[in-house]
């Protein structure tokens, strides 16, 4: 069928892309590039008296197997790209197999890393945690100690204004003739004895 638009064709009632109609074509003997569907006298004559090569070479053309030749180099074509693809997905595949064993090995020092790292950071907590202990105990002894040095020196303070300390020694500091009474003085402080 031929449209305004786009052509189309079918083949068995089922409709089917030009490229395999033109293969159907070739493969009955039948092509763009063979133009010797009608081989002319002269080209008889010219086939018997040509050498071999050359009438094997108009055979050909006249059979239409040069489109299977032509079809055959484009697939060796094909077949020579795609092993060079091949052969470049496979170094690369290599190179990613090398880089994921890195990667591994990378993985495997990484963890080994990470529980030295836990094992450290845990002994530094301690000894930190323990250094804190033995500040903070220092610290209480010292805060006990002038506490009580505190609470001493109050005490000796507060006893000291009320009373004085005993003492030994006296001295005569008046005689009063009128009660029969001598006055000793100790220290600040007056005390009343009898003859």
């Amino acid at each position: 069928m031929i449209g305004s638009k786009k052509d189309n064709y079918f083949l068995n009632k089922k409709m089917v892309p030009r490229s395999e109609v033109m293969n159907l074509l070739e493969s009955a003997g039948f092509s763009r590039a063979n133009p010797y569907y009608i081989v002319k006298q002269g080209k008889i004559n010219q086939m018997a008296t040509a050498p071999d090569s050359q009438r094997l070479k108009l055979l050909r053309e006249v059979a239409g197997t040069r489109v299977y030749d032509e079809r055959r180099e484009e697939s060796r074509t094909i077949l020579k790209e795609t092993e060079g693809k091949r052969d470049k997905i496979e170094e690369f595949l290599k190179t990613i197999e090398d880089r994921l064993s890195t990667l591994e090995e990378e993985k495997e020092e990484l963890k080994e890393y990470q529980k030295y790292d836990k094992m450290r950071r845990a002994l530094e907590y301690q000894i930190h945690d323990r250094d804190l202990q033995d500040a903070r105990k220092k610290l209480n002894k010292i805060l006990k100690r002038r506490l009580s040095w505190i609470l001493r020196s109050r005490r000796w303070a507060g006893s000291r204004t009320r009373t004085a300390p005993p003492s030994t020694t006296r001295t005569k500091a008046s005689t009063s003739s009128r009660r029969g009474r001598t006055s000793y003085r100790v220290r600040g402080t007056t005390s009343a004895g009898k003859r």
